[in-house]
């Protein structure tokens, strides 16, 4: 039995997993707003599919504002880490 399956919504491909939960829980991952969903093993595809179309629009808006983090966060750089490393950073006070 083949616990994975993607569903195509709204051309956003939904990476559907059944598992051992009470809940259908929906995950979008950065940096390009993959979208997770696991769903308890007693639910039909066709619920599963009506169920995730209600909530298309939050999807929507949540990959949009994950893509949207990811885009503008600046790319590591070998002299940011170097100016991360060389940083002095005091814990404490000193004392006196």
């Amino acid at each position: 039995m083949n616990n994975s399956i993607i569903i195509d919504i709204n051309n956003i491909s939904i990476f559907v997993t059944r598992k051992r939960v009470k809940n259908i829980s929906f995950r979008v991952t950065s940096p390009n707003g993959e979208v997770k969903v696991s769903v308890p093993f007693n639910l039909s595809i066709d619920e599963i599919k009506q169920y995730v179309t209600s909530k298309i629009n939050w999807i929507e808006k949540a990959r949009n504002k994950i893509i949207l983090k990811a885009e503008t966060r600046p790319k590591p750089t070998y002299e940011m880490y170097r100016n991360f490393r060389n940083a002095f950073i005091p814990l404490f006070e000193k004392w006196e």
